[in-house]
């Protein structure tokens, strides 16, 4: 067997659906699980060697690749950006204190259990008697929901994409047996992009990757080889005597001790279940939910025989069903107790002053726009014109003009430019000291809108979610502004003519 390190590197954002109790949001899992990488790679091959899908399992390289299970796939978790190491889930038997988050317990070996800890949940990279907690980075996405018959985008019927972030990369290895290396990492080395997830074909699920060979995967190296924690870093599934997915402690100590050797004890267990069902492109179908251990469930293990040696090669091979698929991968932990936290390495979430992502901000900042925009309107009615002084017809030549104009310069040119009989006509409406023509040449219209005040407003009403919340120096946006106060104020000497309110 030869092993490959694999970086996966988000180009969009990414979703790898995750379930989730509320059906108007999909959520994502916050790694790659192996199996999603089996599917764009098996559909990129088909592409290159120019497969039919129902008829791809015929072909040898496919079959032997991603069918057969001769090569090893183990899911990629986070790492810290442009680095060749490998992270995994933190082990549940590994907590941290309530009341103070850097002193870390091994509830395995003698813990403080007066303390109250809570499980870190998260992943994790061990390195030098250190653990770098790793996060990354989530988003969300709101989308409509679309009639299929007709295309159209169905009203009021709305659901939110949670996605991975661009810019994140995430690690993992595969074990290909001597004979297929060469050839499966030259077909790596040519699928540079790959689509990952859910709406791939949109604009989610571009990802590029790399490998490089990897010489360094973990040997066992345990001071005390008969008392050492066996943690599960990925979701693992054992079968019962009858065939069926098991949740069952007992199921997994007979796994156990064929693997460790029958005169193994169980001291101490952390487990917990979860479903776990994958989506087959080729089926259009998802496959048969089963029950799986969860990643992070960990085993205090105690009176093992095996030298290291033969501890490396168990748990290289991995546990229970579908291992190719990077179900059942182990690794082996001793005393933890000493761990301290390295946060200098820990990859957080982009930081806001009010702690509010990124996206809600965006979302905030065009409801305040439109609030801004509202205010406007009310200040276009509030205008005082006389009635009847202006005809539709002398109206519609000024919208034409403020609708076709490029910029506000534009606009002023066009006005001065007006045969003067029309100019007497816009002279003879007045707007409290001014006529109309003055109004609008010398943009009066200005002081009624006030622009730089209502937005100071808005950034000082919201400056605890960013401040500035809108910056007020784009020309453009202010020229729309003024374009829709004056098509407004048109509409409101309408209405005015008219007798209407």
């Amino acid at each position: 067997m030869k092993t490959i390190l694999y970086s996966l590197y988000t180009k969009s954002p990414v979703i790898i659906s995750d379930s989730s109790g509320d059906l108007n949001m999909v959520s994502t899992k916050s790694y790659i699980p192996a199996n999603n990488l089996i599917g764009a790679l098996a559909s990129s091959y088909i592409k290159e060697a120019k497969l039919r899908t129902d008829t791809a399992h015929l072909d040898e390289n496919f079959y032997d690749w991603f069918l057969s299970g001769k090569i090893i796939f183990q899911n990629a978790y986070p790492v810290i950006t442009n680095s060749k190491e490998l992270s995994y889930p933190i082990p549940f038997s590994l907590q941290y204190e309530k009341l103070d988050p850097e002193k870390v317990h091994d509830l395995f070996f003698g813990g403080d259990v007066d303390k109250q800890t809570k499980q870190f949940n998260s992943i994790g990279l061990f390195k030098d008697n250190e653990l770098s907690t790793i996060s990354i980075e989530k988003k969300l996405n709101p989308h409509h929901e679309v009639d299929r018959s007709t295309g159209a985008v169905k009203q009021s019927v709305f659901f939110n994409y949670e996605s991975i972030k661009e810019g994140m990369q995430f690690n993992g290895i595969i074990d290909i047996p001597d004979d297929m290396y060469n050839k499966f990492e030259a077909f790596l080395k040519s699928s540079n992009f790959i689509n990952l997830g859910r709406s791939k074909n949109t604009q989610y699920g571009k990802t590029q990757l790399f490998t490089y060979s990897y010489n360094d995967r973990p040997t066992v190296e345990l001071k005390d080889k008969n008392k050492f924690t066996l943690e599960l870093i990925s979701d693992t599934i054992i079968y019962n005597d009858n065939g069926f997915s098991s949740g069952s402690f007992s199921d997994l100590e007979r796994q156990l001790k064929l693997k460790f050797g029958d005169n193994i004890k169980i001291e101490n267990q952390m487990l917990r279940t979860v479903q776990v069902e994958n989506f087959v492109g080729i089926w259009n179908l998802k496959k048969e939910s089963e029950i799986a251990f969860a990643a992070g469930s960990s085993l205090l293990i105690s009176n093992c025989n095996l030298s290291n040696d033969e501890l490396s090669k168990s748990i290289s091979t991995g546990i229970g069903e579908r291992i190719n698929e990077g179900f059942g991968s182990l690794r082996l932990l001793g005393n933890c107790n000493t761990i301290s936290i390295n946060d200098k390495n820990k990859v957080t979430e982009e930081s806001l002053p009010s702690g509010i992502n990124s996206d809600t901000i965006n979302r905030i900042r065009k409801i305040v726009l439109a609030k801004i925009e509202e205010e406007v309107k009310l200040k276009a009615y509030e205008v005082k014109i006389p009635k009847g002084k202006l005809k539709n017809s002398q109206l519609g030549r000024i919208e034409i003009l403020i609708k076709k104009a490029a910029n506000e310069d534009n606009f002023i040119n066009e006005i001065n430019n007006i045969r003067d009989t029309a100019k007497e006509k816009y002279k003879s409406c007045h707007i409290g000291n001014s006529d109309f023509l003055k109004f609008l040449t010398e943009r009066e219209y200005k002081n009624k809108i006030n622009l730089k005040n209502l937005i100071s407003e808005k950034n000082k009403e919201y400056e605890k979610i960013q401040n500035p919340l809108i910056r007020p120096d784009d020309t453009q946006y202010e020229f729309n502004i003024t374009k829709l106060f004056l098509t407004t104020l048109l509409v409101a000497i309408r209405k005015n003519n008219k007798g209407g309110n």
